[in-house]
Formats: C-alpha cells, sequence, structure tokens
C-alpha cells in the first residue's frame, strides 16, 4: 500500500488494538451482519466484502492469525 487511506489505517488500528486483546480470527463483514466481536474472535464491518483487496486479508491473517470472509446475504452477488 504506497499511500494508504483511511480505511487501510482504520484497518490497521483496529488489527493492532484487536491483536493486543489476544483475538486469534478476524472476520471481515458488510454491515448488514448481526456477528458481534467475541470469543478470541473481531468482527470488523464494512460496506460491502466486495472492497476487501487481498492486502487487507493478507495484513490481517499476518497480525492475528485466522481470517474469514462472511456476506450475511445469501442473495448478494458478491
Amino acid at each position: 500500500m504506497a499511500a494508504p487511506g483511511a480505511d487501510d489505517l482504520e484497518l490497521a488500528m483496529a488489527l493492532n488494538a484487536a491483536r493486543r486483546h489476544g483475538v486469534a480470527k478476524v472476520v471481515l463483514t458488510c454491515y448488514r451482519s448481526n456477528g458481534v466481536s467475541a470469543d478470541g474472535q473481531y468482527v470488523y464491518r464494512l460496506p460491502c466484502i466486495g472492497a476487501v483487496g487481498a492486502e487487507w486479508v493478507l495484513e490481517a491473517g499476518a497480525m492475528v492469525g485466522e481470517v474469514e470472509l462472511r456476506c450475511p446475504d445469501p442473495k448478494c452477488p458478491v
């Protein structure tokens, strides 16, 4: 990421905070998800998981360990 945007910085700060609190899994999902952060899992909501780039998945995996992409809408084209 040559010039990180606000979203990139926000994600990096969230991952750092999650790692400090012993989180072992990050779930990247959309705003429609009703999942909550608990039991070693941090839920990060986005406008759409289609916006998730490979660099976010790699960064989250390197910092926390396990990454899951989850869309709560079965009709979503993504």
